[in-house]
């Protein structure tokens, strides 16, 4: 199984459907190989829009990470009314992805067919339920949240 972006797609072996790609630079996080998943590669329409989905994805920079800051850091300030978090130590918001550690990029798509590139991430005030980033078509950032399944608000 082959991805025109990222290469050569391997099998879990837990899920036949389910293929990911070895460590693959993204410049939204500053080039930090991160592995990404395609969640149903055997589909062949799945897998090019997919890849679609990733080639607008992969335009995006850190200038445009900066710029969705505020989206992030207004999920980390909801996360302190709930208190069970401590506060950061944060001047700017741009400093909330100090605090922010990508692990893996998932391409869903719904029952709808539209298409969601997330991106997995741990992060210093959610322990329990992470960050999830999700980015609709791969275009900009829609939704932080914690890993709750959802793509919309």
């Amino acid at each position: 199984m082959e991805s025109k972006i990222v290469g050569e797609l391997k099998p879990l072996d837990y899920d036949p459907d389910y293929f990911e790609s070895e460590p693959y630079p993204i410049p939204y996080f500053n080039h930090k190989k991160i592995k990404i998943g395609f969640i149903e590669a055997l589909h062949e329409s799945y897998l090019s829009e997919a890849d679609k989905v990733l080639e607008i994805f992969l335009k995006l920079d850190s200038s445009e990470r900066i710029k969705n800051s505020k989206i992030v850091y207004d999920y980390y300030d909801k996360t302190l009314l709930y208190g069970y978090t401590n506060e950061l130590q944060i001047k700017t918001i741009e400093e909330i992805w100090d605090f922010v550690y990508p692990s893996e990029i998932i391409i869903h798509w719904d029952e709808n067919g539209d298409f969601y590139l997330c991106v997995s991430c741990e992060c210093d005030w959610e322990e329990e339920h992470g960050l999830q980033l999700v980015f609709k078509d791969g275009l900009n950032l829609t939704r932080a949240s914690g890993h709750d399944g959802g793509f919309t608000d």
